[in-house]
Order: structure tokens, then C-alpha cells, then sequence
């Protein structure tokens, strides 16, 4: 069933109608347009990447992080989505559930623009096509190690400390 008949089915059932769907001779017809669809998604985009609709949607990732996902310490869950949510909350707005997308590639209501899937191996292969030469066989690292390992000049010894992605231990006594 594609979503234009479990639309057509949740609109019969609410005027009534469910026992002429069954029979097959419903008078409604219900047909959503691409002009529709698009107007709707457009003014949904809208309401979704207000400030209040992003707050709304971290709080409740937050609420569903710290209640239902397996942490050892829920007092990350705030931070965590607040950080993703940069991100997912416009992938969603801008493009999943925006109107383009939405209208054309999920429902198939709209004939353009135009979505396709690519394949993974297609775009490497594109991306390393205009690899250079020394790096085609993969061996680039290996042979800058060579040199430095081939250079009997004394090098100097540089100390370094790097912190990366600490984790506080609120428990810790």
C-alpha cells in the first residue's frame, strides 16, 4: 500500500465511509497534489526550524536519552544532544522533511527536482579518480616512513601531550 491509500483510508474512515471502502464504492475521492503536499511541507518546514520547535525536540531528545537509552551516566545525555542537534535537527528540517524531498522522493507526489540514490563504490571511484599518481597504489605513508627511516641526520626529539575527549567521572571520590 503506498501512503496515498492509507491517506485515502484514515480520510474515508473519518467521514464514515469505511463500509463503502470495503465494498469498493466509495463516492469520495481523495487525491493529494504535489502543489499540496508542497504547501504543506513548506509551512511545516517553517514551524519546525522555529527556535521554540528545536527547543521542544532537544528536551524531548534529552528526555528520551536519559530515560530509555543505556548510559552509565545520564548527565550526558544534555550535552550530547544539544551537540548532535546542530546537526540532526537541520538535516531533518532542510532536507528530510523538507519540501523537495519529502514531496518528491518520499511520497512521489512531485515529478521534479529529481532524487537519486548513488551508489557508495560509484562515488569513490569518481572521488579517486583524479587521484595523483603516488598515491594510487596506497603506499604513500609507507614510503614517507621509508625516507625518515633511510635519513641518518640527527633529528631533534619534540615532547607532546594531547588531551582528547576527556571523560569527568562525577562519581569519582
Amino acid at each position: 500500500m503506498s501512503i496515498k491509500d492509507y491517506t485515502f483510508i484514515a480520510i474515508t474512515k473519518l467521514f464514515g465511509k469505511e463500509e463503502e471502502l470495503v465494498q469498493g464504492k466509495t463516492p469520495l475521492k481523495f487525491e493529494v497534489s504535489c502543489d499540496a503536499c508542497y504547501a504543506t511541507m513548506t509551512a511545516f518546514d517553517f514551524m519546525a526550524s522555529s527556535q521554540s520547535t528545536i527547543d521542544y525536540v532537544e528536551s524531548a531528545g534529552v528526555f528520551i536519552c536519559a530515560n530509555f537509552v543505556e548510559t552509565t551516566n545520564s548527565t550526558v545525555c544534555g550535552s550530547a544532544v544539544k551537540e548532535m542537534g546542530d546537526i540532526i535537527i537541520p538535516v531533518l528540517t532542510n532536507f528530510l522533511l523538507g519540501p523537495d524531498y519529502f514531496c518528491a522522493r518520499a511520497l512521489g507526489l512531485c515529478t521534479s527536482p529529481k532524487f537519486t540514490i548513488e551508489k557508495v563504490d560509484d562515488y569513490v571511484d569518481r572521488v579517486l579518480a583524479g587521484k595523483p599518481a603516488e598515491l594510487k597504489n596506497d603506499d604513500y605513508l609507507n614510503n614517507i616512513y621509508a625516507k625518515i627511516a633511510a635519513d641518518t641526520k640527527e633529528r631533534s626529539t619534540i615532547k607532546a601531550v594531547q588531551m582528547s575527549d576527556p571523560h569527568i567521572d562525577f562519581l569519582y571520590q
